[in-house]
Formats: C-alpha cells, sequence, structure tokens
C-alpha cells in the first residue's frame, strides 16, 4: 500500500486480482489466458507518459503457488520479484485467528482444536509424500519391477531421481542447482492446500522461485525489519524502490506509520496506527511500548469523542477485553511446541540461503527463535607422517 504513493509505480488492476489462483479452495489456475495480463499492462502503461513507470502486481498467494514462478517467467524472464515474510510461527497463528475473524472457519470451536487439526492434515500429506525421497541409489537398486512390492518411489519411475540423489547427497542443505523432482511436487502441492501452515514454510516456495528466476531478480523482504525502528517502513520501501529502478519518492511519514490488514481490522483499505498490531500471543509490539501507551491514550480520547483515525471504520476499535480474547485465541504449549518443530527446518534452510548471500539476512528474532541452522562438518584429514 505504501509503494503506490509513489506516482512511479502503478498496480495492474487493483492491489490483489488473485488472476493465477482466485480461490484457496480451487488453488492455481496458471492456465488461464496470458492475454488479460498483456492488456492491463499496455492499458496502464497508455495512460501514463512517465517513461520511468513501474507496473506491478501485488498478490500475496502467488509466492505459494506451485505453478506461479513458471508463467510469470513467462509473462516476463526480466520480471523482478518481491517477497515480504514475517515470522512464520507469528503469521500462522495470525491467519487462523484471521479465518475465524472473517467466518472462514467456526469461531466457535477452540482456537487450540482447529490448529491441532490443520497439523494433523498438513503432516499426513507430507508423510504420504515422503516415500518418494529416494537417493539415486536406492531407486536404482529396486528396478523396474520395484513398484510391484509396494514401493511408491520405484513405482515412480525415474522422475527426479538425479535431483533426489543430489538432495540426498547434500544432507538435506540448499542447493541452488538442485532441480524439481517428484518429492518436492508432492510436498508443495501438500502446503498449498494448508494456506494456515504451509504458507508459512518459505523454504519450499523460495526454491520454487529461484528456480525459475536468478537470486539477483529475487527481492526478500521482513516485516521485522518494518517494525524494528522508526524508520523501518521508510527505509524497506526505498529498498524496494531501488530493486525495480523506479525513482524515489518522498513519502508522507505518518501514512508510512499504518499498517494493512491487522487484527480486527482485515481489509486492505482498512488502515491502523502501528502501536494496535498484537503479537500472536495477546502482547503488544515490545518495541513501540512508548508509542502504544500513547496510541491507547489517543484511542480513548477518540472513543470518547465517538472519532476514529480517518480511513478507520468506528468498528475497528471494539470495546472488549483484548487480553481474554488473546487468551481465548492462542495454542496450548504442547501444540506450539509441535508446530515450531515443523516450522524449524524450513525456518533453517531460509538461513541457509541468507548465509550463502542467496537472499537477504533474516531477521536476529528468527535466529533466536528457531536456532542456527546445521552446518556440516569439515572433514579433517589426517596427516600421516613417515618415520
Amino acid at each position: 500500500m505504501h509503494s503506490t504513493q509513489n506516482p512511479h509505480i502503478k498496480a495492474l488492476a487493483g492491489k490483489e486480482t488473485f488472476y493465477f489462483n482466485e480461490g484457496l479452495a480451487d488453488g492455481a489456475r496458471c492456465d488461464r489466458p496470458l492475454e488479460w495480463i498483456f492488456n492491463q499492462t499496455f492499458e496502464v502503461r497508455n495512460a501514463s507518459a512517465d517513461p520511468q513507470l513501474k507496473v506491478g502486481e501485488w498478490t500475496s498467494t502467488y509466492f505459494s503457488c506451485t505453478c506461479c514462478p513458471a508463467v510469470l517467467r513467462t509473462i516476463n524472464p526480466a520480471m523482478k520479484i518481491v517477497v515480504l515474510l514475517r515470522d512464520p510461527l507469528q503469521r500462522t497463528l495470525s491467519r487462523l485467528r484471521e479465518q475465524r475473524a472473517l467466518a472462514f472457519l467456526n469461531a466457535s470451536e477452540p482456537f487450540d482444536y482447529q490448529m491441532v487439526a490443520e497439523l494433523d492434515s498438513l503432516e499426513s500429506c507430507l508423510k504420504r509424500a515422503a516415500p518418494f525421497r529416494k537417493s539415486a541409489a536406492q531407486a536404482a537398486a529396486g528396478g523396474a519391477g520395484a513398484g510391484a512390492g509396494g514401493d511408491p518411489a520405484a513405482a515412480a519411475g525415474t522422475v527426479g531421481v538425479v535431483a533426489a540423489a543430489a538432495a540426498a547427497a547434500s544432507g538435506g542443505h540448499y542447493d541452488a542447482d538442485r532441480k524439481p523432482d517428484a518429492y518436492t511436487a508432492m510436498k508443495m502441492q501438500c502446503l498449498a492446500k494448508s494456506h494456515i501452515i504451509g504458507y508459512s514454510m518459505y523454504d519450499v516456495w523460495l526454491e520454487n522461485y529461484l528456480a525459475h528466476f536468478p537470486k539477483e531478480q529475487l527481492l526478500v523482504l521482513y516485516s521485522e525489519d518494518m517494525a524494528g525502528k522508526a524508520t523501518g517502513a521508510a527505509d524497506t520501501v526505498k529498498t524496494f524502490e531501488s530493486f525495480i529502478g523506479a525513482p524515489p519518492h518522498q513519502y508522507d511519514k505518518e501514512a508510512l506509520s499504518y499498517v494493512y490488514n491487522t487484527r480486527g481490522c482485515y481489509a486492505w483499505l482498512c488502515q491502523a496506527p502501528r502501536f494496535a498490531v498484537k503479537h500472536v500471543f495477546g502482547e503488544a509490539n515490545p518495541r513501540n511500548q512508548q508509542q502504544q501507551l500513547q496510541g491507547q491514550q489517543q484511542q480513548q480520547q477518540q472513543q470518547v469523542a465517538g472519532t476514529a483515525p480517518e480511513g478507520q471504520p468506528q468498528e475497528s476499535y471494539p470495546a472488549q477485553d483484548e487480553a481474554a480474547k488473546a487468551a481465548a485465541e492462542t495454542c496450548s504449549p504442547e501444540t506450539l511446541a509441535r508446530l515450531k518443530t515443523l516450522l524449524k527446518p524450513s525456518v533453517r534452510r531460509v538461513m541457509q540461503m541468507a548465509d550463502r548471500g542467496i537472499i537477504a539476512a533474516v531477521p536476529q528474532e528468527w535466529r533466536e527463535t528457531y536456532g542456527e541452522p546445521h552446518r556440516r562438518r569439515r572433514r579433517q584429514l589426517r596427516r600421516w607422517r613417515w618415520w
């Protein structure tokens, strides 16, 4: 929302078109006509005389789309891809809260019960995909007749065998040269159907884009960097402008202080002050305690006066016990531990990408929460001395 204040940046037919995946239940629809994309781009450019105009599309679900990287590269091989990530655990719990608030899920059911159901469903799908993760040696040893013995990987033939061997040889470490294989494809399908948890396993989706675009065309940003300091939003927007090659714009500081699509305000046209953003465990952003106190005082005055911030509907500030609601919409320690265990390998692979310079450095908070990635020990050669 902030970047479109720049007159040199225009959105393609609105902020989110969901052109290639209209509904979460329907999945991706990458066979849709490309002509619409080209026509819309032409109309936006034709309506402007700006030679430096940048036209883009803001659809967040394209990141977790199995086929979108391929079709986007078909549209424009030089396309710049920008991804904004947040702590995976925070995102997962926030997503479930949003789905309950928007009545896509039954809010009368226990929050923990729904998260456990999501975990069970995703883990079951990943378990069915796991047998396809075979090395080349194992698949070759099974031969053509192994499929009759009930080995799904052998029955899959030789598809992805070399890639599977490369993945096994690397010890699970990220390899920019690795190509998609049957297991990876099935895993992506599992994650794509799990928009609450699966969308938070960023490593798979980043690898999917890096299989179609060079790392120089992929910019990864983090919401923690935007909220970490007073100039975080401005710095992030400047980084974005520089990456896509748009002329810099002088943004309104007050406008940059607002956030969108937040808890209690689930709409892109519904803005909220940054102090109102809550962590998934109910507490306010600890970096903005003073701002939070000032904001709460301002909010109380506005409620007394019967007003709300400009662009903010009055009903977005419900008179209810936020602490009680937050307590009701969280997971048990056991479920949180299970969720963190599932997400941790994915986060650590993202860290490895950052450590290798493939993407931007992850926030320090991620390393504190999920731990440092395991590094392969270098083989120490013994020196033999002959006497």
